[in-house]
């Protein structure tokens, strides 16, 4: 291989036959990038992702097609390549589109470019939101394999969320609302389901003075209320179960 590491590669589902084919000046670096984002469920091939969830890491596997010396040839090179194997037809591969030419910064001008995007948040369009959401209906994800999700188990280990995630986290979850429906399937999905004694112990211990979410805040007459009427409610549901009036 030269040096700057140039080339045109193939990562192949060795299950399926199925291949994708790809370019880049540092072929091992975007392989690397590749598996990390596979492994986190964020790579923008979604029918690579579903694949390598469906069949695990370890059937997949890397090679170099050809190390090419001028980078402008790259995309050429690598069109060549997704014609030869037809990786566009997803009977055969993972290419959603042509081989397009690609613009390279150098390691300064890349730095520059992460610094000035640090700290910018995007905000999606409602419209926006609307299209998504009509397009992600229907939709099934492929199950991970177990080797996929302990690897992204192992990844997110150690990981600490700010105070000012979590903050944003909560407001999120209290704006949001479950439909009726989403309700009683929940409910439906739950019945029968029963804590193990240690289970009950962790979560026990959990919830226990300080440690408790609610400790030290007083309560509203308003949800002692509503606390009041949920244990009448559930009182008198165990006895209609137990057939007492």
């Amino acid at each position: 291989m030269n040096n700057c590491n140039c080339g045109v590669y193939l990562i192949r589902n060795e299950k399926n036959g199925k291949v994708y084919v790809g370019s880049s000046r540092e072929i091992e670096n975007r392989w690397n990038r590749h598996k990390l984002r596979l492994r986190r469920g964020t790579h923008g091939n979604e029918h690579l992702s579903g694949a390598w969830n469906k069949y695990g890491e370890d059937s997949f596997s890397f090679s170099i097609l050809e190390v090419v010396d001028n980078p402008e040839e790259l995309f050429l090179v690598e069109q060549r390549y997704i014609d030869k194997f037809d990786s566009m037809n997803r009977k055969h591969g993972y290419n959603k589109t042509k081989a397009q030419p690609g613009l390279f910064f150098s390691e300064a001008t890349r730095k520059k470019i992460s610094e000035s995007k640090k700290g910018k948040t995007w905000k999606i369009s409602e419209d926006a939101r609307k299209r998504l959401s009509a397009l992600r209906k229907g939709r099934k994800m492929s199950p991970m394999s177990e080797e996929t999700k302990r690897k992204i188990s192992e990844a997110k280990k150690g990981k600490k969320l700010s105070d000012e995630t979590r903050k944003k986290m909560s407001e999120s979850r209290r704006k949001w609302k479950h439909s009726p429906e989403s309700i009683r399937k929940m409910v439906e999905s739950n019945r029968g389901f029963k804590h193990t004694d240690e289970t009950k112990r962790k979560l026990s211990e959990m919830n226990s003075g300080e440690k408790h979410p609610q400790y030290g805040k007083p309560r509203s007459e308003e949800t002692k209320r509503k606390i009041s009427e949920t244990k009448r409610r559930n009182t008198l549901k165990k006895k209609l179960e137990a057939g007492e009036e």
